[in-house]
């Protein structure tokens, strides 16, 4: 196992803050771009950036844990630092976000995790 230390970004997420006046075009962008040199971009799961990248025609895989993973994934989001107010929201959203990822009809493929799947795994078979 990886000896992982938490880094700051981990301890701010789910906490205000000023967002870029271009967001969420300026993300847009730089997936597009990426898209276009044929990289592998993991990026928010928020169903205003899905749905962006599919009315704009630029494709996108969701690759999601299972239902069952919650208290494993939660446990992790303890381990890594995230904050207290990220985690509750987390894990009292945990399965409409899940579902709303599986869902998304401009998604090509839904990919799903278990506890036997590592993310390295399925971005591997995603990149043949």
């Amino acid at each position: 196992m990886v000896d992982y230390k938490p880094h700051n970004e981990e301890k701010n997420k789910g906490k205000l803050k000023n967002k870029n006046p271009k967001w969420p075009e300026n993300y847009i962008e730089f997936i597009k771009e990426q898209n276009a040199k044929d990289q592998i971009v993991l990026i928010s799961a928020q169903p205003e950036i899905l749905n962006t990248l599919g009315q704009k025609g630029i494709p996108f895989k969701t690759i999601t844990p299972d239902v069952s993973t919650k208290e494993q994934i939660m446990a992790r989001y303890e381990t890594r630092g995230n904050n207290k107010e990220f985690i509750n929201m987390m894990s009292s959203n945990f399965e409409k976000f899940i579902t709303s990822m599986d869902n998304n009809p401009y998604a090509s493929d839904h990919l799903k995790v278990n506890e036997n799947h590592r993310l390295a795994e399925l971005l591997f078979i995603v990149s043949l």
